[in-house]
């Protein structure tokens, strides 16, 4: 099974790749892949970090400030393309779930190209694509599902239900 999840910022897509994680996980799936998770302090978003789904180990991908390359008020850590591209490569899973194939994570060398043909192979992947990468994954073979604040559960049911996971 391969789904794509898209929506706009504040839908839900990482709270989403969290879950269906969760519940893989609850199943007896190995899983690989990593989430894209926001850095605050203060209720002040910073930047962005990598977060492994597998391990729980972090990488800095992006920090408000000065240098290059930029996704607007964000410098993209490229230390952090390697530690991705390993996350993606590791082998023996069950569910992939990359969050996500976006503009910060394709200032990477070679990092969409990675992306595809790691979700591509895997038995079971959940991409969580940037609307402007939306086109881009479904055309890997995934279904394109748009996320909404309005819709989020529904889509949650539904994602789950494709995989046949349990919602936890």
């Amino acid at each position: 099974m391969k789904i794509a999840v898209t929506g706009p910022p504040g839908s839900g897509k990482t709270t989403l790749a969290l879950k269906v994680a969760e519940a893989a996980k609850a199943s007896g799936a190995r899983v690989g892949g990593f989430v894209t998770v926001e850095v605050r302090d203060r209720g002040v978003r910073l930047g962005f970090d990598v977060l492994s789904l597998a391990d729980g180990r972090r990488s800095s991908l992006a920090r408000a400030g000065r240098g290059e390359p930029r996704v607007g008020k964000y410098a993209v850590n490229l230390g952090s393309c390697e530690f991705m591209k390993s996350l993606l490569s590791a082998g023996g899973v069950d569910m992939l779930i990359v969050d996500e194939v976006g503009p910060m994570e394709a200032k990477c060398p070679s990092f969409v190209e990675t992306a595809r043909d790691a979700l591509v192979r895997a038995p079971n992947s959940l991409a969580v694509a940037h609307m402007r990468f939306a086109e881009v994954v479904k055309g890997w073979g995934f279904r394109l599902v748009v996320l909404s604040r309005d819709n989020r559960e529904d889509v949650l049911r539904e994602v789950l239900s494709a995989y046949g996971f349990r919602n936890v």
